[in-house]
């Protein structure tokens, strides 16, 4: 039986220029990846944030390490740039080698920009895009040493000195296995953005993949088509998720939940039957009070929306669809039917100035309390069209793809000036779930304006 071992990379000792989350989070694209392989024929393992942990396990006779270049599936929309961690990882890995010869295969968002650096660096295979529907076969072949070439979405040294360029996959979501639970072991997850206190939190999609044009959004790239779990899928998989594995809480990690109403429709009535209680992210364009009231009845707790700036000219701009008359009434809707919403702002998009930024700090001061907020700057991630327009200015040299990019956060066509230590105060004071209360509103519209010279 064939020995193969999956890790991820550790994001506690991140630069604190990074503004995801440093909490731990589910591995769902590692929990996917384990049960597209036949345990039948391969003895498989995880490594929870290997940059942590590798040194204590005993790898000197695997056949194949796999690796996942963030922590979790909901970090591959906004992941952190730098491919230090990574490094780190690998380097650990080629110690290895000098005792045992192995197969090395990589996935996660980074392998997009990266298949050459990776494969520069010894990796042998990068799958590029989703990985559920070639992992199987990739692992296969490259153990009896058959050819990848049939693979669009596989890269190895040997197609790219052919002139190879690959092709992102974005995978049938009816195709995709359940996770694998069993690999969490005893960790105790973090429960996302919940508005409740949960000893683990689960993380689990219903549906991938994002049809909106947001002109910031790291989706353009690899996650733009939207696709469903079939809802007898979602059934099973929640149900095993509480009665076998103690889930109180789960997040969805769909990027657009509740989109497809005729979808919606068949999937509440049998989240309703399961007493486990759940957040989402939605989108305030397809997003209805009728909606928000019959997801509260099937135990949704929180839901969040891409609010973005409360200035009309600054959306078109960026190609969000919101229609901010309608705000107010989500809010008090989903306030009113149980669930918690959260606002998630981006300062300094393109077209910000004071002003604007005053007019959306004053529109939360409007809310009635209970909602709650997350701020971030947008990041001109690689091949979004946030980062071309930056290119156009030139402030971005064209294939600058580093956590260089972090520093550009905000300045792309607007003219505000920024205080980068002031930036890194306010983002660890207001990032992700701060409740709207009076006093917290209060403390931001005076602490926001900090950031700017």
């Amino acid at each position: 039986m064939k020995k193969i071992t999956f890790m991820n990379t550790a994001m506690i000792k991140v630069d604190p220029m990074y503004r995801g989350t440093r909490k731990l989070l589910q591995p769902l694209d590692i929990m996917y990846a384990i049960n597209t392989l036949d345990h039948e024929q391969y003895r498989c393992r995880f490594i929870e944030m290997a940059l942590e942990n590798l040194l204590d396990e005993d790898i000197s006779n695997e056949d194949v390490f796999i690796v996942s270049t963030t922590t979790s599936y909901l970090q591959w929309n906004n992941y952190f740039l730098s491919l230090r961690n990574i490094d780190q990882v690998l380097n650990l890995l080629q110690q290895k080698r000098r005792d045992k010869n192995y197969k090395l295969i990589i996935f996660g968002p980074h392998c997009i920009n990266h298949y050459k650096y990776f494969t520069d660096r010894g990796v042998d295979i990068v799958i590029v895009g989703e990985p559920e529907s070639v992992l199987s076969e990739v692992v296969y072949k490259s153990l009896n040493n058959e050819s990848l070439n049939d693979f669009e979405n596989v890269v190895t040294k040997e197609k790219l000195l052919q002139g190879f360029i690959p092709r992102t996959l974005q995978v049938d979501m009816r195709n995709i296995p359940s996770p694998n639970w069993e690999i969490c072991g005893s960790h105790e997850y973090s429960a996302h953005n919940s508005p409740k206190v949960f000893q683990k939190g689960f993380l689990y999609e219903t549906s991938r993949g994002c049809p909106f044009q947001c002109s910031y959004c790291n989706t353009e790239t690899h996650r733009r088509l939207y696709r469903t779990k079939p809802v007898e899928q979602i059934k099973h998989d929640l149900e095993r998720m509480v009665y076998e594995h103690g889930a109180e809480y789960v997040y969805f990690i769909d990027e657009s939940f509740g989109y497809d109403d005729e979808w919606v429709d068949r999937l509440l009535p049998i989240l309703k039957e399961i007493p486990v209680e759940w957040g989402c992210q939605g989108n305030i364009k397809f997003t209805t009070p009728e909606k928000l009231l019959k997801m509260a009845e099937a135990g949704c707790i929180s839901m969040e929306f891409g609010l973005e700036t409360f200035n009309n000219e600054i959306l078109k701009s960026v190609r969000k669809s919101n229609d901010l008359t309608r705000v107010r009434e989500l809010i008090d809707a989903a306030l009113n039917a149980g669930i918690s919403p959260l606002l998630f702002l981006l300062i300094g998009l393109p077209g910000e100035t004071l002003d604007s930024l005053e007019k959306t700090v004053d529109f939360l001061g409007t809310l009635k309390p209970g909602f709650r907020f997350s701020t971030g700057i947008p990041t001109p991630y690689p091949n979004t069209h946030y980062y071309r327009q930056g290119i156009e200015q030139g402030i971005i040299k064209p294939g600058q793809n580093d956590e260089s990019l972090y520093l550009l956060s905000g300045t792309i066509n607007n003219n505000l000036v920024w205080d980068r230590n002031q930036m890194n105060i306010f983002l660890n004071d207001y990032g992700p779930n701060i409740w709207g209360t009076p006093q917290n509103i209060k403390r931001f519209s005076v602490d926001v304006f900090k950031m700017f010279k």
